[in-house]
């Protein structure tokens, strides 16, 4: 393609014809990365083709720099084993979740996981330091719910109340 005026579809025809089928958004997404990039110089030449716009690519120069780096090294290396990163400037820290959150977090998984396998696993929840949190069990007014219907015992107990 260097120093050839080309329309997108001759290079994907190159392409496919040296090295066989291959994607070709990649390619065109590939040619749009190169004019935006400062290290190639390519000009784009848009011509009227009878009724429709056609665009040729011309690569001038491409400098070395575009390439990734981790390419070159790989090819300069040649197998051998990888070098050591450096260590990032800057650590960033995981967010700290305070213990009801811990908690709606795994209740969320426990949940997630019952509607997908149809188990309940119960979750292990973080103690978050308050009372109310040792024993969680529905508090019912006893006048809403009533467990004897009949009224020999209501009014036995209301003379057991006097």
């Amino acid at each position: 393609m260097l120093g050839r005026k080309m329309r997108t579809l001759d290079v994907i025809a190159e392409l496919e014809a040296r090295f066989g089928a291959c994607d070709r958004k990649l390619i065109r997404n590939r040619i749009a990365n190169m004019c935006a990039s400062k290290s190639v110089d390519i000009e784009v030449i848009e011509k009227e083709d009878y009724d429709a716009r056609v665009k040729y690519w011309y690569l001038k120069s491409v400098n070395d720099c575009y390439f990734r780096q981790s390419s070159l090294t790989r090819h300069l290396r040649r197998g051998m084993p990888a070098i050591a990163k450096e260590r990032k400037k800057r650590e960033y820290p995981r967010p700290k979740f305070t213990p009801d959150e811990i908690n709606v977090c795994r209740m969320a998984k426990a949940v997630h996981h019952l509607w997908s396998t149809g188990e309940w696993i119960p979750p292990v929840l973080v103690d978050t330091g308050r009372k109310s949190d040792a024993v969680k069990q529905p508090c019912f007014p006893r006048h809403t719910y009533k467990n004897h219907s009949n009224k020999s015992f209501e009014r036995a107990t209301q003379w057991n109340t006097l």
